[in-house]
């Protein structure tokens, strides 16, 4: 989406409008991600003297995608480390009688009879990774955090590598180019930039691509919220 007002006395060509303007996400996508992952962007719109999220998601829509199946995975993470946390520590606070009858009760020659042994101490799970920023830089992602462990870190650089084959405006595949400004963008994105319309008409081309995109991933969300009722 293109923030401000444009004018051809500010932007020499198309590529320096599309590269220079204050990028952002739709609104609606926004409020997706913060519904979906609210301990992750906890300090979304928080105080820009403590984090970078004051700024909220400094990319465009067309990374949704790649920055959701990320949070999903993280989140994923930290929830299976504090269940495993939960169980080793009901394990450890049991009884020498409970864990003897829970053991007789599947046989010693059990394949669980290991998991039920009494376990040592179990460790608190890590923090929750919290993002501090969320941005493009050199056309691609980048996702700062606090927290979380290397699974989490994983998570981050495989979505900040396949950021530089996705388009940032339409989710489509894509490559980077460019020289002094690199983006990452489909041919049918980049086709509009060469064929250096008029920045106000490229400007409505660029948000049609981004209503189309966003309406897709609208519907896909009501399918996700029937999904999780069966959960």
């Amino acid at each position: 989406r293109i923030i401000g007002t444009l004018s051809t006395k500010s932007c020499n060509s198309g590529t320096t409008l599309m590269n220079k303007r204050q990028r952002t996400m739709d609104k609606r996508l926004t409020k997706i991600l913060l519904e979906r992952y609210p301990e992750i962007f906890r300090d979304h719109g928080g105080d820009m003297m403590k984090t970078c999220m004051h700024w909220g998601f400094e990319i465009d829509s067309g990374w949704f995608d790649i920055l959701d199946v990320c949070c999903s995975e993280i989140q994923n993470n930290y929830e299976n480390a504090v269940r495993n946390y939960e169980w080793k520590l009901e394990r450890y606070n049991k009884s020498d009688e409970e864990i003897t009858k829970d053991i007789e009760t599947v046989g010693e020659d059990s394949p669980i009879v290991k998991q039920l042994q009494r376990p040592e101490k179990p460790e608190k799970p890590y923090c929750q990774l919290v993002a501090t920023q969320v941005k493009e830089k050199y056309g691609t992602l980048r996702f700062y955090s606090m927290g979380g462990c290397d699974a989490d870190d994983g998570a981050i650089s495989v979505a900040e590598l396949m950021s530089g084959r996705i388009c940032q405006t339409c989710g489509r595949p894509a490559q980077l180019s460019g020289g002094g400004w690199i983006a990452c963008r489909c041919k049918r994105c980049q086709g509009i930039i060469d064929e250096k319309h008029e920045p106000n008409n490229m400007a409505l081309m660029f948000e049609k691509i981004e209503e189309e995109l966003v309406q897709r991933i609208l519907e896909m969300d009501e399918v996700h919220k029937e999904w999780m009722k069966f959960e």
